[in-house]
């Protein structure tokens, strides 16, 4: 098996880990993804026969111990209906103070599991990214969250999400 030497050097800033749907869309057939699945850039509407699920899509920032920079995530969470409905609904140029209850959608890499944690979505409008935080949990990655990584570990994940896990 060949193994990839991987030397990157981000000095001002990593590149961000982004999920292109929620693994929830990821795991669906073709066939479903075009019957029962609506997916845009930053929303997603799954309408299963019993329940429909739907996602935004959000930005987590997971600082460095060890540098001026963080890490940071485009992932995407499930939200109520209601709360997709008012979001939706909402000027992303004008101000808000908008905050919503989620449970995370993607599976984020270095960690064994991040799925339908806890969140809580924050968004202030004017153009930027709604922002997921973690609510308190005894996980790795949550704890990871609130105390930080260093940055090889950021690297490590960046290079994990973009490439693949070498060896595997």
């Amino acid at each position: 098996m060949n193994q990839v030497s991987l030397d990157f050097n981000w000095e001002d800033e990593l590149p961000a880990i982004a999920f292109e749907a929620p693994y929830q869309y990821m795991i669906l057939s073709e066939q479903d993804r075009s019957t029962i699945a609506m997916l845009e850039e930053q929303s997603c509407i799954i309408r299963h026969e019993q329940q429909t699920d739907y996602f935004i899509k959000a930005l987590l920032i997971q600082k460095l111990v060890d540098e001026e920079m963080d890490l940071q995530y485009q992932v995407w969470v499930s939200i109520s209906e209601e709360n997709f409905r008012k979001f939706t609904a909402l000027d992303p140029g004008k101000a808000h103070d908008e905050q919503y209850f989620g449970w995370l959608a993607s599976q984020i890499p270095g960690y064994d599991k991040t799925l339908n944690l806890k969140t809580v979505v924050l968004y202030e409008g004017e153009n930027h990214w709604p922002v997921i935080i973690p609510k308190e949990n005894d996980d790795s990655f949550t704890r990871d969250f609130y105390e930080g990584i260093i940055y090889d570990d950021a690297v490590a994940r960046v290079e994990a999400h973009i490439f693949g896990n070498p060896g595997e």
